[in-house]
């Protein structure tokens, strides 16, 4: 019987699935509660086909033992839908879900698995505790069973538990840290970390087989041994691991986080075939062919055989692209009515971000401010806030140092890229959270000589005020007898000094002599091109990055306090 939303009752139950565009929402012989019924509000449908619970009978349908077990059971088919209905639209799986029998096979799976008392306390314990962690985990296991489904993996009961607990661990990180609205902090990326560990320890405690326990563990590992806690490659990683890798990061990328916006499909596939070390190639096709989203710039083969180039992909319907064909190089935008469809992806036209970081060095030269911001934007688009400073300002302007240096540039070139970056650099510590209480002391940053070059100072304060510690620059050299009197009026725990010329360096060694002299326990860390790999009989460190200089410095804090 056909009802309009406004007549229907919870309890009902639905007489035909429920699709919005191509996926299935709702599925036939579901009862409707008020929030599914809330849920067909929201997404405009006004009536459907329903019938009433006497009326109900489905002969396949595998009836639980007891009234709780039934109980149970619906209440893991209404969370299994309504997750369905929050995440999975087809924007992000695309045809993920596009064939019944893919559907029926992740609702069993997941009905299945939950009937163990520990798996469904584990699972809502993370939803009591962070929903989006929740969300997440739910994502993977979908994402990820279908994958292993495709693939043909045996022992897939044993694999969706593991994709469903993965992230259990997250459930030991404090909320101010999982919550954080802005990028984390070296410290705070360090703990976060952990919950790989928390993770493994808390599943095996709670009885799970080690493979299970292991994604937890080990499921931000990567193929080229640069991942985490353990650093492992390929050999050690097997199909599942390599599958929960991949799934892992769509997921995370394709979902909103508290301090960004969601990624679109095909921009989260193309920063995975970016890492082509990280991730196993062939899985990673796979996944895509799945889901019938390709990025733009893939070369594809089409139903009738034709080799085409992604041209455009539409994010509201990311499973119908805009293609160029090899042979007529038509454009053509692929049809609705599915005549003409994406058979395999052959290859993707890699982006080189080489080339980017060259093309922004080339844009700092030339002052041109747009370009350099919208490259710089894209260069650090997953970087921590350190590794922003660190790899991309920090490695810029030694390169351009070095063509300065070499008479490759010229000196007003040099200042352009100086002025660029420092606009950069302003515009970057707006956008940085700032240490609430500075209270770790403060730090003198100073240049010795005739050091012209503040950027690196400018780069070392913005990381250093991270950590809570105030700073004084000096841009300028200063007599030694001016630098001790603000030692002494700032009260100051540590003076850093930026060497990027060579002839600075006697200079730097007789100050930090004469410092020593006045101020015994003061430390002393010098940094910059310069003194890499020298030896400063005065200066207590030679800091390769300022992240050195930032830990000698909390340890130098903690000994205090101890």
């Amino acid at each position: 019987m056909l009802k309009k939303l406004s007549e229907i009752k919870p309890g009902d139950i639905l007489n035909e699935n429920v699709y919005l565009d191509q996926l299935l929402i709702l599925k036939r012989g579901m009862s409707l509660s008020p929030i599914f019924i809330k849920k067909l509000r929201d997404l405009g449908i006004e009536e459907v086909n329903i019938i009433h619970p006497s009326s109900w009978h489905e002969g396949t349908a595998s009836h639980p033992h007891s009234l709780n077990d039934m109980k149970n059971s619906k209440m893991h088919i209404e969370q299994f839908f309504n997750l369905l209905v929050t995440i999975g639209t087809e924007k992000r799986y695309g045809h993920l879900l596009f064939e019944i029998d893919d559907l029926n096979f992740a609702e069993t799976m997941f009905i299945g698995i939950m009937r163990d008392r520990t798996i469904s306390s584990l699972f809502y314990e993370m939803k009591e505790y962070d929903t989006l962690t929740w969300q997440h985990s739910f994502d993977v296991f979908l994402l990820g069973i279908l994958l292993a489904k495709k693939i043909g993996l045996r022992n897939l009961e044993e694999i969706a538990i593991g994709y469903l607990l993965h992230d259990f661990g997250k459930t030991n990180i404090t909320k101010k840290i999982l919550d954080k609205p802005g990028k984390l902090t070296y410290e705070e990326f360090t703990e976060m970390k952990k919950h790989t560990i928390y993770g493994h320890r808390l599943l095996t405690e709670n009885g799970f087989s080690e493979s299970i326990a292991a994604c937890a563990k080990s499921h931000h590992e990567r193929l080229d041994g640069s991942g985490y806690p353990e650093g492992l490659e390929a050999k050690n990683l097997d199909i599942p691991m390599r599958i929960l890798m991949i799934a892992d990061v769509y997921s995370a990328l394709t979902l909103e986080r508290p301090y960004r916006l969601a990624y679109s499909p095909q921009k989260a596939i193309q920063i995975l075939l970016e890492d082509e070390k990280c991730y196993d190639l062939d899985i990673l096709l796979q996944f895509i062919d799945l889901m019938k989203i390709y990025p733009e710039d893939a070369v594809v083969k089409l139903s009738n055989n034709e080799r085409a180039t992604v041209v455009k992909v539409i994010d509201a319907i990311p499973t119908l692209p805009i293609i160029r064909t090899e042979t007529k190089r038509e454009i053509i935008k692929l049809p609705v009515d599915h005549s003409l469809t994406i058979k395999r992806m052959l290859k993707w036209k890699k982006v080189n971000s080489a080339l980017l970081f060259e093309s922004y060095t080339d844009a700092l030269l030339h002052g041109r401010n747009t370009l350099a911001y919208d490259l710089f934007s894209e260069l650090t688009e997953h970087m921590r806030i350190e590794e922003m400073y660190e790899e991309v300002i920090g490695k810029s302007m030694d390169r351009i140092g070095s063509l300065w240096e070499e008479g490759r540039i010229s000196i007003a070139q040099e200042q352009l890229a100086s002025s660029v970056t420092m606009e950069l650099l302003e515009e970057l510590s707006l956008k940085i959270p700032q240490s609430g209480d500075n209270n770790s002391g403060t730090i003198i940053l100073a240049v010795p000589g005739t050091e012209q070059h503040i950027i690196p100072l400018e780069m070392a304060a913005g990381i250093i005020k991270l950590y809570g510690f105030n700073i004084h620059m000096v841009y300028a050299s200063v007599p030694d007898s001016v630098l001790a009197s603000l030692i002494a009026d700032k009260q100051a725990i540590c003076v850093c000094f930026s060497v990027t010329m060579d002839e600075n360096i006697p200079c730097l060694i007789r100050t930090c002599e004469r410092l020593k002299e006045l101020f015994p326990g003061i430390p002393i860390i010098a940094g910059g091109r310069a003194v890499q790999g020298k030896k400063i009989k005065s200066a207590d460190l030679i800091a390769k990055t300022v992240l050195d200089a930032v830990s000698f410095m909390k340890t130098l804090n903690s000994s205090k306090v101890s």
